[in-house]
């Protein structure tokens, strides 16, 4: 449910999704963040607008922007979370307030957060909370995320039978981030650097697109495998990890399609 609403309930407003929205007042904009979807290079963005603003920030170098730490401490000082229910929706409510967000196709959103999260991360404790509640669904409360593994096609399997409101974060639905009342302007991953540009011109802002966790076209072909049904330390010993589309049989691709269609048709990604 969405603080902004009908049939609000008493719950404090940090619980209502928008509590996660970035606001910045000098600029006057919003941005919903899609956990997977440029998220990371967004919260780079505006911390690097609120270096030109205040003096005294923690400074944060790249290899911390992908961190906990840097995550946290913008979602503390900088979204709707900080200000009162009331607050937060004349903001959001406000025709003068611009408010945007950034969407990816499924197909590449779900294959990232799985070689993310499963894969390039597994042995980092700090992804855990993200990965254990999957783990847990196919090995039991004595899960062990050392030796305990799932493949891509297990993982869409999960994803297939899970409900949005029992997933994590990284694997919900897009448009369930999005309060349904409030006309957001809505940016592409797929062509961020030419979407982002018309936002931040149309804002003012004094910042270059980048990219925080974008990494360049590998040098590295790998050879058509089944790699969905490869399990994460096999993919680990890859010279490179596949392409996001190589984690897809053709009946997997179907089923996430399937699975994420409202997003598809919503976000113009039914090609």
């Amino acid at each position: 449910m969405f603080i902004t609403g009908p049939g609000v309930s008493g719950k404090s407003f940090q619980s209502y999704p928008e509590a996660t929205y970035f606001y910045n007042a000098r600029y006057r904009f919003v941005y919903a963040p899609v956990p997977k979807s440029a998220c990371s290079s967004l919260k780079v963005i505006l911390y690097r607008l609120q270096l030109l603003e205040q003096s005294g920030l923690p400074v944060f170098n790249k290899r911390d922007f992908g961190g906990r730490s840097f995550h946290m401490f913008m979602d503390f000082s900088y979204t709707l979370s900080r200000k009162t229910a009331v607050e937060a929706c004349d903001i959001l409510r406000s025709p003068d307030i611009f408010k945007f967000t950034f969407v990816r196709h499924p197909l590449d959103r779900i294959a990232s957060a799985y070689l993310n999260k499963f894969v390039a991360e597994r042995y980092n404790s700090e992804q855990w909370e993200h990965t254990m509640p999957v783990l847990k669904n196919f090995f039991g409360e004595k899960v062990n995320p050392f030796s305990d593994a799932i493949t891509f096609e297990q993982f869409v399997s999960y994803l297939t039978r899970v409900p949005d409101d029992a997933l994590d974060k990284h694997w919900i639905s897009q448009h369930c981030f999005l309060a349904p009342d409030i006309d957001f302007h809505i940016g592409r991953v797929e062509d961020f650097d030419v979407d982002f540009r018309k936002f931040a011109k149309r804002l003012g802002l004094p910042v270059e697109a980048i990219h925080a966790n974008q990494t360049g076209p590998s040098r590295v072909e790998l050879r058509e495998e089944p790699y969905w049904n490869m399990l994460p330390d096999q993919l680990r010993k890859l010279p490179v990890l596949p392409p996001n589309r190589m984690m897809y049989s053709p009946e997997l691709e179907q089923a996430i399609r399937r699975r994420y269609v409202v997003d598809i048709d919503r976000f113009g990604y039914s090609d």
